[in-house]
């Protein structure tokens, strides 16, 4: 944690004393310290590397990172959309919006783009949900027609 802090900052806002200054060296000397962790663990992912590659069949690892990255890039979509959903404005019940709700209390626009205001006040659970939904939806073609109605929305 301390490696952490910038020792350039420090400087700024302390007096140059003897005494702070070798305190100050002894934290670069932790810091460099830390360096040898860095490289203790790229030389254990080699080995893991390695091993991988010398008892798995190669189109099974290339499937699981594939897969892998396919759930970040959603992850990364969702957050994205979340905060320009939010920045453009939630679906607001409107004379042109088509509200569609369910028996267990959802509530979803079907003629929008953004998700209903309700989810504003729901848990984060439900939101992210909403999100990532919505990022499978748009990069595999399933689900609803999502119609964009900013160039925010167009551009995304």
């Amino acid at each position: 944690l301390i490696a952490s802090v910038p020792i350039d900052f420090a400087f700024l806002f302390l007096n140059q004393s003897s005494q702070k200054q070798r305190n100050l060296k002894f934290i670069r000397i932790i810091r460099v310290l830390r360096y040898s962790k860095v490289l203790r663990i790229i030389r254990l992912y080699n080995m893991n590397g390695r091993f991988l590659t010398s008892t798995l069949n190669p189109g099974i690892i290339q499937l699981w990172r594939l897969s892998i990255l396919l759930v970040v890039s959603w992850h990364y979509i969702a957050c994205a959309y979340w905060a320009i959903s939010l920045s453009q404005g939630l679906c607001k019940p409107n004379d042109d919006w088509q509200i569609m709700g369910f028996q267990d209390g959802f509530e979803t626009c079907l003629s929008a783009w953004a998700p209903f205001i309700g989810f504003k006040e729901r848990s984060l659970q439900q939101q992210y949900s909403q999100a990532f939904f919505f990022a499978v939806q748009v990069s595999t073609g399933i689900g609803r027609d999502i119609i964009p109605r900013t160039n925010t929305e167009i551009a995304f």
